[in-house]
């Protein structure tokens, strides 16, 4: 018997954040995992863990379709982590311009498989509640989850296999090793070279581990081991988070849910009623209806051969000074790269529909037609024009000595009336709505939260995020807002009723507290390597609140 007596609960400060927002992280939780319960399942948190992310995936397809600057950097992020021009002896293009094909084609595959895979994810994890229930069948549950994680099991060896690739590409690891090219098997993998610290010979030796996910994580606990090993080395060694990249971290984020997904299964597995339960000779096989039959389609195109020239060079064909101040030239400039971005996509539909019959699979119909309209930028306006004039007094929303202290927002507040938005039908159109109007956000139809037209009175630090983040530049403004801090933006929405979780990789999950309206997760990707949000990035931010809340820069008051 243990002499040692037993430990109180460690205060809730030890796993606070410095600014007292209150994250936790994998790693928190894993510290107080004799206290909390670590291994007791928990298929309902699971759950907002993949609707974060799948939600995130449908912003990035729409993002690509809708914002020339966003779809640059993508091309920019993949090029960054590409090896055609470092390490042409293990590349098989003949030369730049079929590369560049090629990259656009991964481009648009990885976004439109990863909103497939994280859909079907969603959508079964969407039935749990019913399928768990004390009335429900054995049977059917084992059957359901066994699909699930054939699923997950898939998502898992895609996602390594990028993430392999990433590593040994990325600009601060491309240096640090030696590749090996297997030319049987077609597979490149690497090792450090001799220059390399402890620290990054581990890193890079982890990272290697992902070149073979079908024989080295066959065991849920090795992955989940795997990227304890690498999160704790990314925030212990200065070297080892100098290594990553905001491709990688982000792939990184999404395996980590992945990789608990299939643990959550595993202890499942391991519960008396399955273990109990005499299922032998059934074999669990995937249900392909509607994801096998999306696979299928989208595998159908494996490079862009048509609308490259719409986008490349990407730094003339879709400059976007959606950060100045609004001229006629800037206008032009906005407009002309949307319509580069238009025809980039139209082709892209025109060529799948040559090659499938479809253009659009109905996935990928049903989240362009659930995310609103297309923003396009209106045509410049002489007579629109005014001179900015500075005011003579500043504006006080609400007077003090009217104004009820208890019913401010900071954190805790209660639930307000919701209003209903009334889906526009769209459904039969040639393609996903556009609509002529820079200024207004727009409400997504489906999987959002209700959203309220009353404010949020919030404190000054507060307010002044929310202000940048929903800022419209216009023709008579002068200086515009500076970066975001990202601990500011984790305080903003403590301060309006979330509650902030760090996930493995860059990704924090927020999550809206019981005296929240709102009713859907959200995850958002700490900037890297300066955790400081750039103007632009901070715009997409508060356009994302805006489809996923229905939030508005009017909403946000002083208190």
């Amino acid at each position: 018997m243990d002499e040692f007596p037993i430990e109180d609960e460690p205060p809730l400060s030890d796993i606070l954040d410095e600014d007292s927002v209150g994250h936790k992280s994998f790693s928190d939780i894993l510290m107080t995992a004799p206290y909390r319960g670590w291994h007791s399942r928990n298929f309902s948190k699971l759950q907002g863990y993949i609707a974060g992310t799948y939600d995130t995936q449908r912003e990035h397809l729409w993002e690509l379709r809708e914002d020339p600057d966003y779809f640059a950097d993508t091309i920019r992020e993949h090029e960054e982590h590409a090896h055609y021009s470092d390490f042409e002896q293990f590349s098989t293009v003949p030369n730049k311009s079929q590369y560049r094909r090629l990259l656009l084609g991964s481009i648009v595959k990885e976004a439109y498989s990863m909103l497939g895979g994280w859909r079907e994810l969603y959508q079964r994890f969407a039935e749990f509640d019913n399928l768990f229930r004390e009335d429900s069948n054995i049977h059917d549950q084992i059957h359901a989850v066994y699909e699930v994680k054939n699923v997950a099991e898939w998502m898992k060896t895609i996602l390594s296999h990028k993430i392999a690739a990433a590593a040994r590409s990325a600009r601060n690891t491309r240096r640090l090793v030696e590749l090996d090219f297997d030319e049987q098997s077609g597979q490149v993998s690497f090792a450090p070279r001799n220059a390399c610290t402890t620290s990054q010979t581990l890193m890079i030796k982890m990272l290697d581990g992902f070149n073979r996910p079908e024989t080295l994580f066959t065991m849920p606990a090795i992955l989940s081991c795997t990227l304890e090993t690498i999160d704790l080395k990314i925030r212990s060694s200065a070297e080892c988070k100098a290594m990553m990249s905001g491709r990688l971290l982000s792939l990184l984020t999404d395996l980590s849910i992945i990789g608990e997904c299939l643990r959550q299964i595993e202890l499942w597995e391991q519960s008396p009623e399955v273990i109990g339960c005499e299922h032998e000779g059934c074999e669990y096989v995937l249900n392909l209806d509607g994801h096998g039959d999306f696979l299928k389609w989208m595998s159908g195109l494996d490079a862009i051969e048509g609308p490259m020239h719409h986008v490349y060079p990407f730094q003339e064909k879709l400059y976007y000074p959606s950060n100045k101040r609004r001229t006629r030239a800037h206008v032009q400039a906005m407009r002309q790269a949307e319509a580069n971005l238009d025809k980039f996509w139209a082709s892209v539909d025109a060529l799948y529909e040559g090659k499938t019959g479809i253009p659009q699979h109905p996935i990928i119909r049903e989240c362009l037609e659930d995310s609103g309209e297309i923003q396009r930028t209106p045509a410049w306006d002489d007579t629109a024009i005014t001179p900015a004039k500075k005011p003579e007094h500043e504006y006080q929303p609400l007077s003090l000595m009217a104004h009820d202290k208890t019913l401010q927002i900071t954190g805790a507040f209660d639930k307000m009336s919701v209003e209903d938005k009334c889906k526009k039908k769209t459904r039969g159109a040639p393609s996903y709505p556009v609509k002529q109007n820079d200024d207004a956000a727009v409400l997504p139809t489906e999987h959002i939260s209700k959203a309220t037209g009353r404010p949020f009175f919030v404190d000054q630090r507060t307010h002044k995020v929310f202000k940048t983040l929903f800022y419209t530049p216009t023709s008579g403004t002068g200086d515009l807002p500076k970066a975001v801090k990202w601990a500011d933006f984790k305080r903003a929405m403590v301060r309006v009723g979330f509650t902030v979780e760090k996930l493995q990789g860059s990704a924090w999950q927020f999550t809206p507290s019981e005296s929240s309206t709102a009713e859907r997760n959200i995850q958002f990707h700490e900037p890297h390597p300066d955790s400081d949000i750039p103007y632009v990035m901070a715009k997409r931010f508060g356009r994302r609140l805006a489809r996923v809340y229905g939030w508005s820069a009017d909403m946000f008051k002083l208190a």
